[in-house]
């Protein structure tokens, strides 16, 4: 292992996937998933981002958004060590502070992972492209981590004493060890979101950061020694995770009960 870099992949096929790093099935809500392992349950959203021109100053001094084809194999990095981020309520709260929060993440969270939709309101989702385009902010990422959160990960974790910890596929069945240092706003990205990995976790004090195909968010499971020693308000946006609080959680409360 190159230090502050991953390890290979170890597999782990045909194993039952144990609870304490499992994502939640959509028909069940985060909390009740999570009984008596994480009693705290946050949604930090993948935030908005944009790219510093080294160098420049004023007006100038982000670079305009790239379309996928035109980023290079370098943008990951490029993105931990020049991206600055910016939060859904901010946007929100600059957009349109007349619509109401559910609303508003809703047409996000499409825009970025699936596109214009009639249910999320197109001339919204215009209007936020729009918005967002003219201040050079590219959309948050989907599925899993994206190198702009791997700064905050990094200090976020470290809170806990961490050194390291180890990722996992979106389905539980291949795991890496990562460390902190790997994560770190100085290191290359880790290309989480490019290898497939959508789980971060820490069983000593007890941590899960977990992403999922075509959202925009990580889940933020803690137990209660973890939640005693660090919150994860200081280094994310967050949302605590009620009752009723699904993996998929912009989706209508309608929605649910059908999939029961």
């Amino acid at each position: 292992m190159v230090p502050g870099r991953p390890s290979g992949i170890r597999t782990g096929w045909g194993r039952r996937v144990n609870r304490q790093i499992e994502c939640p099935d959509i028909s069940v809500p985060l909390r009740r998933h999570w009984q008596g392992i994480y009693p705290h349950v946050f949604i930090a959203p993948y935030p908005f981002f944009r790219l510093r021109r080294e160098g420049a100053e004023g007006d100038d001094r982000y670079e305009p958004v790239k379309a996928p084809g035109e980023r290079g194999s370098d943008f990951d990095d490029r993105v931990k060590r020049l991206g600055e981020a910016v939060s859904w309520h901010a946007v929100h709260v600059a957009v349109a502070p007349e619509r109401d929060r559910e609303t508003f993440f809703r047409a996000v969270w499409l825009l970025s992972a699936l596109g214009y939709a009639e249910r999320a309101g197109i001339a919204l989702q215009e209007e936020i492209s729009a918005w967002t385009e003219a201040r050079n902010l590219y959309l948050p990422a989907s599925d899993a981590p994206p190198a702009i959160l791997e700064p905050a990960l990094a200090r976020f974790l470290g809170r806990f004493g961490l050194t390291h910890l180890t990722a996992y596929d979106e389905f539980r069945t291949e795991s890496m060890e990562v460390s902190l240092e790997a994560l770190a706003d100085d290191a290359k990205a880790v290309a989480l979101r490019r290898s497939g990995l959508y789980a971060l976790h820490a069983p000593d004090p007890g941590v899960l950061i977990s992403g999922s195909f075509d959202g925009a968010e990580a889940i933020i499971a803690m137990s209660n020694a973890a939640r005693a020693i660090a919150g994860p308000e200081r280094d994310f946006e967050v949302y605590p995770a009620g009752p009723e609080t699904y993996v998929d959680w912009l989706n209508p409360k309608c929605f649910f009960p059908r999939q029961q």
